[in-house]
Parts: structure tokens; sequence; C-alpha cells
């Protein structure tokens, strides 16, 4: 016999000027029925007792692979496989178990059809996906972070989940629209502050909530803003609310070493911190005059330890030398940005030394971070390399090198390390 057959559902092709008198049976047996089945055929398994999967007799034949629908049954309880050759083909699943099935290829993770769904689920080229699901029957909770309430009734469960109340009594029919009565919010109090349900957010609670631990130190609004510097508003709407009072009991005061101020109230925290008065403030701006930060004064001339460099050690280590940007793989002329730091230099790149461009006592570090020599082309008007007397217009950093420049004026700079 001399017949061919398609790659996806196997499908006869007799080879033209073959099957004398045997065409009837060929297009009847190996083409009509099997493009019946993969377009209205239909396949049940049970998954009682484990996984399906789907027979593929081969081109020409019947086989469960071949069906457009698929139907499995039974009551294993928990989730069973179904799986389909890893190729082109679409399938409407009617899952009638108690169990979730998951349609996928061989070594592939597949498409979940919950108990007692159907969905059309196609490969897509690596995998199966969920084209889409019939609703008539789907359970389960669609959550609020998909657009849904999280609960699985209509009733006055949804308005609970939104925090509105449902008037009358039973369910809350799709196509009607509910009555909902206005939220009782309660009266907020020094105390507590009640919710739609009566309930207090904070139970029990009383007196005020000090600077320290986050609030204001105060019970009403005007000593609110006070405490905290800030200026009165003059107008308020129902976007704001204004909470007054609450405490929280058996918390202490957090220590500098916690991240806190180790203070009872605002005065004694600045005095903590090494802050001065707070002489004005706004929502924008805050002036911190007379007050010192370690050692340091603050708005004043004169450092406590007598220079700037003990207070800044105190911050973080000085004494490091960072690095300036990344590795330098092409022509880099040195900037002022690049003073009291490393200069890594990659396969491809070279340094330049301005002139006129840096100070007295400024310092740039050099690292050649190649297996060859790499050019320091000395633009500057004199240069000299540690140690000798010759003005060099330009020097050679060895392999894995390090260098210092140390500029002793704008024109004049020394080279001192792995240069020659």
């Amino acid at each position: 016999m001399a017949i061919n057959y398609t790659t996806l559902l196997g499908l006869a092709q007799p080879v033209t000027g073959t099957e004398a008198n045997t065409w009837g049976t060929i297009v009847n047996d190996s083409v009509t029925a099997l493009v019946e089945s993969s377009i209205a055929g239909s396949a049940t398994a049970s998954v009682t007792s484990g996984d399906w999967t789907l027979t593929t007799t081969g081109s020409g034949a019947a086989n469960q692979a071949r069906s457009a629908i698929l139907i499995p049954t039974g009551a294993p309880g928990v989730s069973r496989n179904i799986i389909a050759p890893s190729a082109s083909k679409a399938y409407m699943v009617d899952n009638q178990s108690d169990g979730a099935v998951v349609l996928k290829g061989a070594a592939t993770t597949g498409a979940t059809i919950a108990a007692g769904t159907a969905a059309l689920v196609a490969w897509n080229g690596t995998d199966f996906v969920l084209v889409s699901q019939a609703l008539a029957n789907a359970t389960g909770v669609l959550p609020v972070a998909k657009g849904g309430t999280g609960i699985t009734s209509f009733g006055t469960g949804v308005a609970t989940a939104l925090g509105q109340n449902v008037t009358g009594s039973g369910g809350m029919a799709l196509s009607t629209s509910p009555t909902l009565a206005t939220p009782n919010l309660g009266t907020p109090s020094a105390a507590t502050l009640t919710n739609a349900t009566g309930l207090p957010i904070v139970a029990g609670t009383t007196g005020t909530l000090s600077v320290v631990r986050g609030g204001t130190g105060a019970s009403n609004a005007t000593d609110a803003r006070t405490n905290l510097g800030l200026g009165t508003i003059s107008t308020q709407n129902a976007a704001t609310v204004a909470i007054t009072g609450g405490s929280i009991t058996g918390i202490t005061d957090l220590t500098v070493a916690d991240g806190g101020t180790g203070a009872s109230n605002a005065t004694d925290a600045r005095t903590n911190l090494g802050l001065g008065t707070i002489s004005t403030q706004n929502a924008a701006t805050v002036a911190i005059t007379g007050g010192t930060v370690n050692g340091a004064v603050i708005g004043g001339t004169t450092p406590a330890n007598g220079t700037f460099g003990i207070l800044i050690d105190e911050f973080g280590n000085v004494r490091d030398i960072p690095k300036s940007g990344t590795a330098k793989t092409t022509s880099y002329t040195l900037l002022i940005t690049d003073i009291g730091q490393f200069i890594e230099i990659g396969t491809g790149g070279s340094i330049t030394i301005p002139d006129a461009t840096f100070s007295a006592g400024d310092a740039i570090s050099m690292f050649n971070n190649t297996d060859g020599d790499i050019t320091v082309t000395c633009t500057i008007t004199t240069a000299y390399i540690g140690g000798t007397d010759t003005d060099e217009a330009t020097v050679t950093l060895a392999t894995r090198g390090v260098a210092t420049i140390l500029f002793i004026s704008g024109t004049v700079c020394v080279i001192s390390g792995n240069v020659s």
C-alpha cells in the first residue's frame, strides 16, 4: 500500500495512482471516520484509580487522542492528570469526576479544569492552556485581588465584605438593585472609633499615644497639630478624619540603639538625638538651629572635636577608597568627581591627565586590571614619576599595577606606583 498520513491527526493520504479498488475503504475508515471523531467524537474514562493517558493507536486508526471531547468520570477525591500528545490540538473537557483534572503533555504543566466544570483547552506550541471555561457550574470564591468579594454568596455577606448593610432579608439577586442602608460608623471619641458593626477598632484603649510611639501625645486635633509643629487645617471634608486619643499599653520607650529616641516626649527626644530646638516648621521645610550631632555643631562654624574628619568618620569609614564608576574600556579623561577614588582600567582603556583642572592636594588612584600595559597621557603642563626629575609626556602603568596621581597644583602632578 502507498499511503502517507497527515502530521497532526494521522489522516490517510493515498499516493496518486495507487490503491486501486480500495479507495472507498481507505476514505471511509482512515479519513471520514477520523475527521468526524476529531470534530465531534468523545472519549470517556474513569480517573478514580489514577491518571488517564489518551490512547494513540497510530496513523489511520481510531484513538482517544484524536477525539474532540474528553469526559473524565469517577470519584478520585484528588486531582488527576489527562496526558495527551504534545502536539497542536484543542479539546473540550467535561470534568464529571469529583476532583480537578489537569490536561497536559507528558512533560508539561498543563491546564486545570475544576470538578464539575467544562473548559476549552488548546495547545499553544509549548503547553496546553485554558482558552475558556463554562461558568454555569463553576464553584469557588473569586478573590478581592481579582475583582471579587472573596465570599461565596450574594446576600448580606457581600455588604459585610464591602462594609455596607443590606436592608431586607434573603440573598441579593444579580438581576436586581439592592437597597444599601447608610453605614453606621458609630461616634468617634477619645477612646474608641467604631466600625459598621459597632466593634471598637482598638478595644479597651484610653489616654493618648505618645510622640515617641508614633502618636501625637494629644487628646484633640488642635493639640496634635501643635505637638507635631504643624499649622491649623482650616477646612476638613469627609476624606479626612482626625483620630484623637488612644494608647497602646505594655510598650516602653524605644531606645536609640533600636532606632528610637529613648524619650517619652518630643523635647527629650531631640536632646537624646543631639538636636536643638526646631524654630520653624511646616509641611515642607524644617529649620534646625543650634543643635549638635555626635559633637559637631549644626548651624555653627566650629566642630566640637576640632576637625570635621572626626564627625564624618562616625557616620561612615572615610578611610575606604571608593571605586569611580565602572571599568574604563576606552580613552578616559580624569574628572573632578574622581578625586579620592580609584579608576579601574579594563581592556581597551587608557587614561588622560588634563591640565588646569585639579587643585593642590587632590589625589586619584588607578588600577590596571588587564594582562598588558596601559598608557597614561599627561596633557598636564608638568608630570613627574615619583623619585625622578623628568617631565613625562606619557607613562606606562604595568599589568595589574596600581598608581596614585598627587596634584601639586593645577599644572603639576606626581605619579607614584607601578609606572615607568
